[in-house]
């Protein structure tokens, strides 16, 4: 890791611990990444059709119960009004990425399989932009999940669905495992 970096590193991750009640989030959406591609490897068995759809409603609902108990914003920033734009301003752009992405799959303007990549590599580029804040680990966990999603789509696009959902589902859980030690570190050391 560059020297020019781990001040900022460290400043970062310093403030990683106010919103440790949300890193949960993390794991819940790994596990239904995780539940969705299963539902896709045992798809044959003629799973009911709105099985995926209750399953991230059932994510969504979770967080949202996560964010009601923890707070919209973290401990002790509530009453920073600049705080708020700039966490607008963050999610607006994941906000329009994935409603695009509903958006070209309910017009068929793209293949099945566009969607697994496009969220793979939707998530390979999360993990880099966290990786360049906070650490190499995250951009590792990107670069890894960009190669994996590479490989896959190359060699065994048949499979991508099921592979790259369970495989990015395990990648959050490692991201939400990684923030999760360091605010341990931070809060023990």
């Amino acid at each position: 890791m560059s020297n020019t970096l781990q001040p900022l590193h460290h400043q970062m991750r310093s403030h990683v611990r106010l919103v440790r009640g949300w890193l949960p989030m993390f794991h819940i959406w790994a596990a239904q990444w995780i539940l969705t591609g299963m539902i896709q490897w045992y798809g044959s068995w003629k799973l009911p059709p709105w099985t995926q759809p209750a399953s991230a409603m059932t994510a969504a609902l979770v967080c949202i119960a996560i964010l009601l108990v923890h707070g919209w914003l973290p401990a002790g920033e509530r009453n920073v009004s600049g705080l708020r734009l700039a966490a607008l301003a963050a999610v607006v752009p994941f906000c329009l990425a994935a409603g695009s992405l509903m958006l070209m799959e309910y017009v068929h303007a793209v293949n099945p399989f566009f969607m697994d990549l496009f969220r793979a590599l939707l998530l390979s580029c999360f993990f880099s932009v966290l990786g360049l804040l906070l650490g190499f680990e995250l951009m590792a966990l990107g670069i890894w999940l960009f190669a994996l999603s590479a490989v896959t789509f190359i060699r065994y696009l048949g499979f991508a669905p099921m592979v790259l959902d369970v495989m990015g589902g395990l990648s959050l859980a490692a991201c939400g495992w990684i923030l999760q030690n360091w605010t341990r570190t931070k809060a023990g050391g």
